[in-house]
C-alpha cells in the first residue's frame, strides 16, 4: 500500500458480535481502517448513506434461506462498494448448498470461511480494490455501457415455455451489439437465441436450463457468451426463476441477463496477474519466501529452496517453528532477526540484510545473503509478516576466504622476502610499500611515502653518464608495457644513501584490463655488484699471473729495442739519414707497447658493447695469441681468408676469446698442455647450417671433431652467422657441470672467480650471438660462438699507418696536468702549423678560453685531458666553455681506456677522443678531420 494514501474503510455486518470484532482487529492489523461494525443490515445502509466505505465483508447469514425481495440486501447492491461475504464452518454443514445457492444471485467478489487467516484476508482485499477499480475504469471507457461497474443487472428476459417464445427488455440492447442502432436479427425464440450461443457453451445452458424445470435446481444460474451484431464474442450472466402451476410444472421462466464481458476480462486479468506473480516468484534467481513474526513460520516459499537448501517448499512449511533450528547453522542464529523486537525497530520499507550460513538436506554448509523488509503491520506498528529473498552466495563467500587467505599469505611473503615491493595509483602515487622497500628507499613508516609521487622517494642515476634516469614506473603507465632497468643504475634515498639496485616496473589491471596502478619491484644489488667488482679484479689479476711471464718478456724485449734505437740515435746525431731511420724504428717499437696495453686493458672494460665492423679472425689471433704467451699449450687455427665480418666490440669480443683460452689452459694443466684447435666458418642459413668446411690438412692432423655439428635453429634468427670453435683435450666437464658452467659464479676450480664464462656469455649474448658447449668427460670440450656477420662490410683497418702527420692551421688549447705532455704536445702541433696555448688544470683552461672569446681571438679547438688529480677535469671543463659560446671543437684525451667519454664522445659534447698513449699521426688526423668538418658545417646554409 502506498503510505501517502488514505486507508481503505472496510465495514463489517456479521451476525456474530465476536466474531465481527476479531474481523475487524484482523482488518487493523493489515494496516486498514474499520468504517464501523453492524450486526444489523438496516442500520448498515443508514450507515452508507453518508459515510464513505471501499469494502464490505457481509456475513453470508443475514441473507437469509428465502430471496429477500425488497429487504437490505437489494438496497445494499445499489450502494456498488466490492463486497466480500464471509461464512462460518456452522453455517456452512447446516444448509451449506441452499446457503451459497441463494448467495450467487448477489455476485459477491469472493467468499471467507471463518476463523479467516489474515493472509487470506488481506489478499482478498487487495484483489477485491484491484478488480473494482478495473470495472470502475472500464465503465467510464465504454460510453455504451455506462452502468457495467456498477450492477449486473442489464435487463430482463422472459421465456413462455409454452410457446418457446422469449422476450428482452430495453435494457438488453448489448445483445444487438456496439451499435445500438444496428439492426439485429430478431431473436424471438429461445432455439434462436441458443443459436447465437457460443458453441461450447450451448450444451451447458441447456443442461441447466432443464435441471431448472424439472425442479432439481432452484434456480437457473447461468454464464456463457453470446454474438453479437458486428461485434465480438461477450460474456453474458444470465438468472431466471420459474414460475409454475399447482402441480409444479413450468410455465414461464422469468430472469435478469446482465453483460458482465468487463468482469470476465477483470477477472482474467486478476488471474493472469496472479499467474504472473507466481511465474516472477519461480523464475527468481533467489529463494522468495513469507515469514509470519507472530508465529515465527515460513508460510510461503518459492521451489528454488529445494535446488539450494534440499528441502521442498512443502517441507520448509511444515517444520514451522522447528526451520531455525534444523536449517540454520547454529553459530549463525543470532544473525537472523526472528522475533518481533528486531523487526519492530525497522523504519517503514527498510531492508535487513544479513548473510547467514546455512545447513542442506545432505548436512553439508553454505551461504545465503538475505534480504528482507516488513510488509504487514498492525494497528500499533508492530509488524505481522515479512518477505524476503536469499541468494546462494557460497562460491562468492569460499572466493572471500581465499582472497582474504591469498592476501594474508601476499602479506607474510611481502614481508618476508628481502626484494622491495611498491604498489601506485594510476597517477603513480604511492599505495603501499613492504618492509624491504621502506628500508631500502630510507623510510621508517609507510606514512611518510604514501601518497606523494613514486619519483619523489627515490631518484635512479646511470652510474655510467650520472645522469638522471626516467623514472621506471612513470614509464610503464605512460607508455603501457613492463619497464626493467638491471645493471648500471644507482638509487639516490631520503636518507642519502646510494644503493646499487635492479627494478621492474609492472603494470596493475582490473577485470577488464583497464589500468589501475603500477607495482616496481627492487633489489638491492649494492652488495653483488660490489663482490662482482672484486671478482673482476681477481680474475683480471689471476689471468694477469698468468701472462706475466710472456708479458714481461715481450715488454723487455720491446723496451731494449726502444733503448738500443735511441742509443744509436744519439751516436749519429749528425747523420741525418740514420738518426731518422732509429727514431722511426724506436717509435715503431712504441707501437708494439701500445698493442700490448690496449690488450691488457681487456681485463678492465664490461657493459654495452662499442660495435664497429671488424676483420674478426685477425682480432681471434691477436687475443688468443695474447693470451697463450708464457703457456705450455699450443694452438692451431683454421680461419679461412675469406671469413666474413661482423659488428663487434673488439675490447668486449677480445674478453671472450681471452676467457675461453684461459679456460682451455686450465683445463690441460693436469697433462702439462696440449692442443688448442680454433675453427672459423662462415654460416649461410639458406643453406645447410648444420654443414661444416673442410679443415686444411695441417689443421687436421691430431684433430678429431666428436660434438655434433647441428646449429641452434631455436636461438638464432639472422640470415648470416660465424661459427667460431675453440675445442681442447683437456678432462672434460661432467653433464651436472655443464649446465651451470655459465652461471655467475659457478666454478670447479679452487682459485677460480666463476665469473669467466659468466661475463662470456652475457658479452655475446649482447651481440645477439650464442655461447653454447659440448663436453666428453676424458676427451675435452669445444665451445662454440655464433655471432651475426656482414658479409662483404668494410672493415676498419688494424695495420699501422706509416703516412706522414697532417699539417694545419688554427689555434688549439691544450690542457693536461702533465707537464711533458703539455710541452710535448705543443712543440709537435706548432711544428704542424698550429698556433698553441696550454694550461695544467680545468679550471685555467676556462679563464683561457673565456679571456680569447672576449679578445676577439677564439680558439678553433681545445684538447683536454679527462682526469686531473684534486681539480677540474676535461669533462667538467668543456660543459663549462660550451656554456660560454664560442665555435670551438672539444677532443677528449684519457689514459683510461675505459672511460665512457673515450668509448662515446658524441654523448658527452667532443667532436672526438684519443686514448693514450696515441701516435702523432693519429691526432694530426683527428685534428684536420674535426676543423675540416668545422669549416664545412659552417659554410653549409643549411
Amino acid at each position: 500500500m502506498n503510505a501517502n494514501a488514505p486507508a481503505v474503510q472496510v465495514l463489517i455486518i456479521d451476525a456474530d458480535p465476536g466474531a465481527a470484532e476479531r474481523l475487524a482487529e484482523s482488518v487493523r492489523n493489515l494496516g486498514y481502517q474499520t468504517a464501523t461494525i453492524f450486526t444489523d443490515g438496516e442500520p448498515a445502509l443508514v450507515y452508507l448513506d453518508t459515510n464513505p466505505v471501499d469494502v464490505i465483508l457481509l456475513d453470508v447469514a443475514l441473507i437469509g434461506p428465502d430471496p429477500p425481495s425488497g429487504n437490505f440486501i437489494d438496497r445494499l447492491l445499489g450502494n456498488q462498494r466490492p463486497l466480500l461475504f464471509t461464512a462460518s464452518d456452522a453455517g456452512l454443514s447446516a444448509n451449506a448448498r441452499q446457503l451459497f445457492t441463494r448467495a450467487r444471485v448477489f455476485n459477491p467478489y469472493t467468499y471467507l470461511i471463518k476463523p479467516i487467516n489474515e493472509q487470506q484476508l488481506y489478499f482478498a482485499i487487495e484483489l477485491a480494490l484491484q478488480r473494482y477499480r478495473h470495472e470502475l475504469r472500464v465503465a467510464k471507457a465504454e460510453d455504451w455501457y455506462p452502468l457495467a461497474g456498477r450492477t449486473n443487472l442489464e435487463g430482463f428476459w422472459n421465456w413462455d415455455i409454452a410457446t418457446n417464445q422469449i422476450s428482452f427488455t430495453l435494457r438488453s440492447n448489448f445483445l444487438l451489439g456496439p451499435d445500438s442502432n444496428a439492426k439485429a436479427d430478431p431473436v424471438t425464440t429461445l432455439d434462436e437465441y441458443i443459436e447465437r450461443l457460443h458453441p461450447e457453451d450451448r450444451d451447458n445452458f441447456r443442461g441447466d436450463l432443464q435441471e431448472h424445470i424439472s425442479g432439481a435446481s432452484p434456480f437457473l444460474d447461468n454464464i456463457h457468451r453470446i454474438a453479437t451484431t458486428g461485434g465480438p464474442w461477450r460474456w453474458v450472466h444470465c438468472m431466471g426463476i420459474a414460475n409454475r402451476d399447482a402441480a409444479g410444472a413450468a410455465r414461464f421462466i422469468t430472469g435478469s441477463i446482465g453483460d458482465i464481458t468487463g468482469r470476465k476480462e477483470t477477472e482474467e486479468s486478476l488471474s493472469e496477474s496472479r499467474r504472473f506473480i507466481q511465474w516472477i516468484a519461480e523464475a527468481m534467481p533467489a529463494i522468495l519466501y513469507t515469514y509470519d513474526v507472530a508465529e515465527q513460520r515460513i508460510i510461503y516459499i518459492n521451489r528454488l529452496v529445494e535446488e539450494i537448501l534440499g528441502y521442498s517448499p512443502q517441507e520448509i512449511i511444515a517444520l514451522e517453528k522447528n526451520f531455525f533450528n534444523r536449517v540454520v547453522a547454529p553459530e549463525d542464529r543470532h544473525r537472523i532477526p526472528a522475533n518481533l523486537a528486531d523487526y519492530a525497530g525497522t523504519r517503514h520499507g527498510a531492508i535487513l540484510e544479513s548473510e547467514i550460513r546455512m545447513v542442506q538436506a545432505n548436512g553439508e554448509r553454505c551461504w545465503l545473503s538475505l534480504r528482507e523488509v516488513v510488509y504487514t503491520r498492525d494497528a500499533q506498528g508492530l509488524p505481522l509478516q515479512v518477505i524476503g529473498t536469499a541468494q546462494d552466495i557460497t562460491r562468492r563467500k569460499d572466493a572471500e576466504l581465499d582472497l582474504i587467505q591469498e592476501k594474508e599469505w601476499q602479506i607474510v611473503t611481502l614481508h618476508s622476502i628481502g626484494d622491495g615491493v611498491i604498489t601506485t595509483d594510476r597517477q603513480g602515487r604511492v599505495i603501499s610499500m613492504n618492509p624491504a622497500a621502506r628500508r631500502l628507499c630510507g623510510f621508517q613508516t609507510l606514512g611518510e611515502a604514501a601518497g606523494r609521487g613514486i619519483d619523489e622517494i627515490y631518484v635512479l642515476i646511470d652510474e655510467r653518464t650520472g645522469d638522471r634516469l626516467p623514472c621506471p614506473v612513470r614509464r610503464a603507465l605512460h607508455e603501457g608495457a613492463t619497464v626493467e632497468y638491471f645493471t648500471g643504475v644507482q638509487m639516490r634515498t631520503e636518507d642519502g644513501r646510494k644503493p646499487n639496485v635492479s627494478l621492474t616496473a609492472n603494470l596493475l589491471r582490473n577485470e577488464d584490463q583497464l589500468i589501475i596502478g603500477a607495482v616496481a619491484v627492487l633489489r638491492d644489488e649494492t652488495e653483488k655488484v660490489q663482490t662482482e667488482r672484486e671478482m673482476r679484479k681477481i680474475q683480471a689479476l689471476d689471468s694477469l699471473g698468468i701472462l706475466a711471464g710472456g708479458i714481461a718478456h715481450d715488454f723487455n724485449n720491446v723496451m731494449t729495442a726502444i733503448q738500443n734505437h735511441i742509443s744509436l740515435a744519439r751516436m749519429h746525431v749528425n747523420e741525418t739519414d740514420v738518426l731518422e731511420h732509429r727514431l722511426r724504428e724506436a717509435e715503431n717499437a712504441l707501437s708494439l707497447v701500445q698493442g700490448l696495453t690496449r690488450q691488457l686493458r681487456t681485463f678492465a672494460r664490461g657493459g654495452d658493447p662499442i660495435k664497429r665492423t671488424t676483420a674478426v679472425g685477425e682480432l681471434i689471433l691477436e687475443s688468443s695469441d695474447f693470451v697463450l704467451r708464457g703457456s705450455n699449450v699450443t694452438a692451431h687455427y683454421d680461419i679461412p681468408e675469406d671469413l666474413w665480418p661482423a659488428d663487434l666490440d673488439e675490447t668486449q669480443f677480445s674478453t671472450v676469446i681471452n676467457n675461453l683460452v684461459i679456460n682451455a689452459i686450465h683445463a690441460m694443466q693436469e697433462n702439462a698442455g696440449g692442443n688448442l684447435w680454433i675453427r672459423c666458418e662462415n654460416v649461410d642459413r639458406a643453406i645447410d647450417p648444420t654443414q661444416v668446411r673442410k679443415s686444411s690438412e695441417k689443421f687436421a692432423a691430431g684433430y678429431s671433431d666428436p660434438f655434433p655439428g647441428d646449429f641452434p635453429h631455436e636461438f638464432l634468427n639472422e640470415p648470416y652467422y660465424l661459427r667460431i670453435s675453440v675445442q681442447d683435450e683437456g678432462g672434460g666437464i661432467s653433464p651436472e657441470n655443464l649446465e651451470r658452467i655459465f652461471d655467475p659464479y659457478f666454478t670447479t676450480k679452487v682459485t677460480g672467480t666463476g665469473l669467466g664464462l659468466s661475463s662470456a656469455y652475457s658479452i655475446i649474448k649482447r651481440h645477439a650471438g650464442l655461447l653454447r658447449a659440448h663436453s666428453i668427460p676424458g676427451q675435452g670440450t669445444r665451445f662454440q660462438i655464433f655471432l651475426p656477420a656482414r658479409p662483404g662490410a668494410s672493415t676498419v683497418m688494424r695495420n699501422v699507418d706509416e703516412s706522414e702527420p697532417q699539417t694545419g692551421t688554427g689555434r688549439i688549447l691544450i690542457m693536461d696536468d702533465e707537464e711533458d705532455i703539455r710541452e710535448t704536445l705543443g712543440l709537435l702541433l706548432e711544428r704542424l702549423g698550429y698556433e698553441i696555448a696550454e694550461a695544467a688544470t680545468g679550471q685555467a683552461a676556462v679563464d683561457m678560453y673565456t679571456n680569447a672569446n672576449a679578445d676577439g681571438v677564439p680558439f678553433d679547438l681545445v684538447i683536454l685531458d679527462l682526469t686531473v688529480p684534486g681539480g677540474m677535469g676535461g669533462l667538467e671543463a668543456a660543459r663549462l666553455m660550451q656554456a660560454g659560446g664560442g665555435g670551438a671543437r672539444f677532443i677528449a684525451s684519457s689514459g683510461y681506456s675505459n672511460d665512457p667519454v673515450i668509448a662515446n664522445p658524441a654523448d658527452y659534447g667532443f667532436a672526438g677522443a684519443l686514448a693514450k698513449p696515441f701516435r702523432m699521426k693519429e691526432l694530426s688526423r683527428l685534428i684536420s678531420e674535426i676543423l675540416n668538418d668545422a669549416v664545412t658545417t659552417d659554410r653549409d646554409p643549411a
